[in-house]
């Protein structure tokens, strides 16, 4: 037998799960998923895709970027929810959900308005990573 096998859990599914217990927590009902609704757009809705480059930061932690995008009916109620989930995501330092402990949280880009040329809504969007703990397989 080959030494032991850490793995890491998933990070979209981390990170959406995490939103979507933390908004509805906060009666807030964005649509959080990491795919866009279809074909009708909802009006506030929270997208979470794995992005850029990661890599194990030792043994037990790898460290995974998600990529965040919040639409909304104008721009002003998109930054806030932009503004609240960068906020959420950044509070998962030190904490355990859904089965993930996150070590460390970083911002890799804060909240910036992102025009989408395939909606009418305005769009923001952050990018923060992740330093997530492993398991034993």
């Amino acid at each position: 037998m080959i030494g032991e096998v850490i793995v890491f859990p998933e990070v979209e599914a981390v990170a959406i799960g995490y939103l979507v217990d933390e908004l509805t927590a906060r009666e807030d009902t964005a649509h959080v998923s990491d795919e866009l609704p279809s074909p009708d757009l909802p009006n506030r809705v929270v997208k979470v895709q794995s992005g850029g480059p990661g890599g194990d930061v030792n043994l037990t932690t790898s460290r995974r970027s998600v990529i965040v995008q919040c639409w909304d009916i104008d721009r002003v109620a998109a930054a806030n929810l932009a503004e609240a989930c960068f906020g959420l995501m950044k509070a998962l330092q030190g904490n355990q959900t859904r089965g993930a402990f996150v070590r460390k949280v970083a911002a890799v880009g804060a909240p910036v308005y992102f025009p989408d040329p395939l909606t009418e809504l305005p769009r923001y969007q952050f990018t923060v990573s992740l330093d997530l703990a492993g398991r034993a397989l």
